[in-house]
């Protein structure tokens, strides 16, 4: 009768200390459902994720260039292309650049322009830039300045390197170019002016280089 008494009794003791642990149990797993996850080490850690940063903005694309560029970057660009061999010496000013090509403040909002103080050589750089619309007309005008040179006797002697000058534009921007000069006194005629065309074209690949490099 003891020994069946005993029995029963260790029988409920179990199954009481059964029912409490998988009471504790059920607390922990409602406990960790609500945000912490069960460590192997016996800790717990969150199982809230950080918040992801937000992506990366991008890249700003490309820079489009002002319209606006340095006649001043232009003008020393072109210089020192030149180097020892760029003559004009003396600055054209508003008032010489409309009387002498026609070209009034109506027609451009900025320039540079420089000659060979009297007439020792026609060597001459201008830069214009044009106003709006105005492009074709400052154009005209130089086209019609390298023509007045040509037909002016007291420029004969240096009729090839007039004839070598170039009327250049890039958009708004309108060049004349008569710079430049040729070791080789054997030389005359076509071959003369072929020569110091080269010379010109040193002046134009300088300015497209200009433009090129600034986009």
């Amino acid at each position: 009768m003891k020994k069946g008494y005993k029995t029963g009794l260790c029988f409920c003791m179990a199954l009481l200390l059964g029912m409490l642990f998988t009471g504790c149990r059920s607390n922990v797993d409602e406990t960790n459902s609500t945000g912490n996850i069960s460590s192997s080490s016996g800790g717990t850690m969150s199982s809230t994720m950080p918040t992801p940063s937000p992506s990366a903005s991008p890249a700003p694309s490309s820079v489009i260039p002002d319209e606006n560029y340095s006649l001043e970057d232009m003008y020393n660009e072109i210089k020192d292309t030149y180097g020892k061999r760029y003559y004009p010496n003396q600055k054209i000013e508003a008032d010489e650049l409309e009387e002498t090509f026609g070209i009034g403040d109506d027609l451009y909002d900025n320039f540079i322009a420089d000659r060979v103080t009297g007439d020792e050589a026609p060597d001459t750089l201008v830069i214009i830039e044009a106003k709006e619309g105005k492009e074709d007309e400052v154009k005209q005008k130089l086209e019609d300045y390298r023509q007045k040179l040509l037909d002016d006797a007291n420029w004969a002697e240096s009729k090839e390197k007039i004839e070598a000058s170039k009327v250049y534009s890039n958009g708004r921007y309108v060049f004349y170019v008569m710079l430049g000069d040729v070791e080789d006194d054997t030389l005359s005629g076509e071959g003369l002016m072929e020569a110091l065309g080269k010379e010109v074209d040193k002046g134009i690949d300088a300015i497209r280089n200009f433009f090129t490099g600034n986009m």
